[in-house]
């Protein structure tokens, strides 16, 4: 689509499907979020975590999700500075779905607001699974 003079790609979020899943397997998302643990110069509180995942993430996703500790780096695009800080990883595997995307953005919206966050990360993977 054009529109103004710019070019507008849509946003491709289903990632491409596989041609056949295993048998007893089906097509999924693997969608990984990645939480900074820093706010304003200090840790976020694991209470504070904790309470987040309960609130936040555990409504969203009953049916189950995987948490990682990881250390995170990154280049701050307006200052160019080399960040680093503890994160977080949530990994949700579950079918790509309208409802799936709204509640990761729900999630991803809620910590940013939360703990005045630059970004969260997001990464998509097609899988196949089961459960």
């Amino acid at each position: 689509m054009k529109k103004a003079g710019l070019m507008v790609l849509p946003l491709l979020w289903s990632a491409p499907a596989f041609a056949a899943c295993p048998a007893g397997q089906h097509a999924m998302v693997t969608a990984r979020l990645y939480f900074g643990l820093m706010e304003n110069g200090k840790r976020i509180a694991d209470s504070a975590w904790a309470d987040f995942l309960a609130r936040s993430v555990t409504p969203r996703f009953a049916a189950g999700f995987t948490v990682y500790e990881a250390a995170g780096q990154w280049r701050d695009p307006r200052t160019h500075v080399i960040g680093r800080e503890p994160t977080r990883v949530i990994e949700i595997d579950a079918p790509d779905t309208r409802e799936l995307r709204d509640r990761i953005e729900e999630i991803r919206n809620g910590y940013k607001a939360r703990f005045h966050q630059q970004s969260v990360g997001l990464l998509t993977l097609p899988a196949c699974g089961t459960f």
